[in-house]
Formats: C-alpha cells, sequence, structure tokens
C-alpha cells in the first residue's frame, strides 16, 4: 500500500522527540529487521498488527466535535462497505473511564499491548500466559502465578500479584525503558 515503508535487512534506529502530558523528551525507536518481524506478525496475531474494533467503537474528540469514531469513519468511507450501526460492535472500557471496573480496563489494556503475542500459540516463550479479553481470569493463568521466564530481580515475584504491582513482573516490564531484560 502507501503508509509504510519497508526498512532494509538491518532494521533501523529513530531518535524521536516525544512530547506528551509530561513535557518533552528523546526516545530511541528500534524497527525490527525483516527477519524479525516474523515473530510478531504471526497468523495468531492476524499477522497485521493495529487496531482492532473494539479499540475503535468509541467517542472520539475530533477538531469539529465528539463523534463515534466507527460511525464517523464510516460516513466518510474508509470501509470497503457500509458497517452499519457502531451499537452492534463490542468496545474495550476506556482505561480512563472510572466508572468501569478496573480490572476490567486492565484487561482491556493487556489485551490491546500484549494478547497479540501472549495467547495460545503466539509466539512468546510464555506459552500458557493468555491476555486476550474475552476470557476468564483463571484460563488468563496470570493472577499470583509465579513467572516461568524469570522475575527480573523482584524479591517476591509473581505474573500478577493482586494488589501487589511491586511483585508483578508484568507490572515491572512494562516500566522498563531499557527491553525486555
Amino acid at each position: 500500500q502507501s503508509d509504510a515503508t519497508l526498512v532494509g535487512s538491518a532494521g533501523q534506529t529513530l531518535n524521536l522527540t516525544v512530547t506528551d502530558a509530561n513535557g518533552t523528551r528523546s526516545q530511541t525507536y528500534e524497527i525490527p529487521s525483516r527477519a524479525e518481524c516474523v515473530r510478531c506478525h504471526t497468523s495468531v496475531a492476524g499477522h497485521a498488527l493495529g487496531v482492532r474494533t473494539r479499540q475503535l467503537n468509541k467517542q472520539f474528540a475530533y477538531p469539529n466535535g465528539v463523534d463515534e469514531q466507527l460511525r464517523a469513519w464510516n460516513a466518510i468511507g474508509l470501509f470497503d462497505r457500509d458497517i452499519g450501526s457502531p451499537a452492534q460492535y463490542q468496545s474495550y472500557p476506556q482505561t480512563t473511564d472510572t466508572t468501569r471496573p478496573l480490572a476490567d480496563r486492565a484487561r482491556a489494556y493487556l489485551a490491546v499491548n500484549c494478547a497479540h503475542c501472549h495467547q495460545p500459540s503466539g509466539p512468546t516463550p510464555v506459552a500458557d500466559m493468555d491476555l486476550r479479553y474475552g476470557i476468564t481470569l483463571q484460563a488468563m493463568n496470570v493472577l499470583d502465578v509465579r513467572p516461568t521466564e524469570g522475575g527480573l530481580g523482584l524479591f517476591d515475584p509473581y505474573r500478577v500479584r493482586g494488589g501487589v504491582h511491586d511483585d508483578s513482573v508484568t507490572w515491572e516490564r512494562m516500566r522498563l525503558r531499557t527491553g525486555n531484560e
């Protein structure tokens, strides 16, 4: 298509300036090599990694006002067919929506950011962890479960320790800015 550029066989490093609510900072972004791409872009993940309908089915603040994102995209012809009413599609709870249970918002975050790899037959060495949104908490195999791939130096590590993020490898891994040590 026309919205991506294939990098060379060695990958590429970009030095970015990021401005967010905390100010401006420098960030290094590593673009994987062609050979490394297939580690994440798997058939289990659906090959293309990107937003899903559940992520887009929400109110969005456009410059001219707030609208349902799926409705707006449908109205301007971004889909190859009319998708109908957004009400017929499921949506993830927004992480900032404090009217929704914290557990649901956390599960949505993990589903969007981690489940493309962390699910049955996914490309991670942690084959028994499943971070998809629609499964039972027990089937996720994360809460109060000891890690199988190292504890990142935590004193008493768990994949996710209920109510104690200082013992949670998942929390610590997301905090790291230097890779997946």
